[in-house]
């Protein structure tokens, strides 16, 4: 009991050690139709903003999606997006760009402004320090119109292969091929595991499907819960938005329609009526 106990412990102070504990996103692409899922998971409900930003000086128009303070992901007009994930029980091999320059500000939010492909995105990103994601024990998950899709863990990048492509908490490129998906992290091995038979046995890309995968790798219990989720439709400019694991109720954004109203942002939790 006692053992029990201390393992519980150890386990809820990594949660509390890190905002972007448990989450699972997915891509896959059909002809001209490219979809992104994504579960947001944490343990409190601290506020969660949608913070849109119109195109100026160049810079591309763009929503970020920012929880407790932090911004966790970010769409724009181009179709591309990205989005953080934690890594809690390994940390990333970033000895590649250790003698590079250190970007001063953040990152993610000068390759959204600029960048329409992920090639474009990981030529800018690897001119720069990446040793913030070994001090966050996080990795980046970039997805742009056409279907392409990495995973950038630090110096290991892994591109999409086939169809589509899936992460949540562990690095891919440590395991084994023949322990695929399996690492210590158990939590985002079978949500992994949950997220790629789902999408073989899909053969059709819609949106109606990729909400039953992430209710399917949804959270509601004791280390986490499924805080938001959203569906981007890549193509379409169509952000559909789910609110504490909730996959009856959806609000539907255009992100181009709603640029119109200028710079402005509001709390997620808005879009829904409370019953």
């Amino acid at each position: 009991m006692k053992k029990l106990f201390l393992v519980s412990i150890f386990l809820i102070s990594v949660f509390i050690s890190n905002p972007i504990m448990a989450c699972t996103a997915f891509v896959s692409a059909d002809g001209d139709t490219v979809l992104v899922g994504n579960n947001e998971d944490w343990l409190k409900k601290y506020p969660i903003e949608l913070k849109f930003e119109q195109s100026e000086n160049g810079k591309y128009g763009r929503v970020y999606i920012i929880y407790n303070n932090l911004t966790q992901a970010g769409i724009n007009t181009q179709g591309f997006m990205f989005d953080f994930f934690a890594t809690p029980f390994s940390s990333p091999e970033v000895t590649l760009s250790k003698d590079k320059e250190e970007f001063k500000g953040k990152l993610m939010n000068k390759v959204l402004e600029e960048c329409a492909t992920v090639e474009q995105a990981l030529q800018l990103i690897i001119k720069y320090n990446l040793g913030f994601l070994k001090k966050y024990n996080a990795q980046i998950f970039i997805v742009d119109k056409t279907g392409d899709s990495a995973i950038i863990e630090g110096d290991n990048v892994l591109r999409k292969k086939g169809k589509y492509q899936v992460v949540t908490n562990f690095h891919q490129s440590k395991v084994k091929d023949e322990d695929k998906p399996c690492e210590f992290y158990r939590l985002g091995c079978d949500r992994y595991k949950t997220a790629i038979n789902m999408l073989e046995d899909h053969q059709n890309i819609f949106v109606d499907g990729f909400r039953k995968i992430l209710h399917a790798t949804s959270q509601d219990g004791l280390l986490a819960e499924t805080l938001y989720s959203y569906i981007y439709d890549m193509q379409k400019g169509l952000i559909y938005i789910y609110y504490l694991h909730n996959f009856e109720d959806v609000a539907t954004i255009n992100l181009n329609d709603e640029l119109k109203k200028g710079n402005h942002s509001y709390d997620l939790s808005s879009l829904f009526v409370k019953k």
